[in-house]
């Protein structure tokens, strides 16, 4: 195994911003998840609640800690185009 692989595995798990795309270490993201339940996607307004213990079903959307991505993820939710 090459060097830079073992410094890779040394900082944990990568996950990438669903807005910006920015690659990030895991610990960096917030874990979102799609609502399960009609009062927490109402409570929610873009369908998905936050994960901060990272122990909910389903798959995950994280996002970075920047304001505009915040603000967007929270307008759009995973931040694809609406149909």
């Amino acid at each position: 195994m090459s060097a830079s692989g073992q410094d890779k595995d040394a900082c944990g798990p990568v996950r990438m911003c669903c807005i910006c795309r920015q690659r990030l270490p895991q610990d960096q993201l917030l874990r979102h998840v799609r609502a399960v339940k009609a009062s927490e996607e109402q409570e929610a307004g873009n369908g998905f609640v936050p994960d901060p213990r990272r122990r909910m079903p389903g798959r995950g959307l994280y996002v970075c800690d920047r304001p505009e991505c915040r603000e967007r993820f929270l307008r759009r939710g995973d931040g694809r185009k609406k149909r």
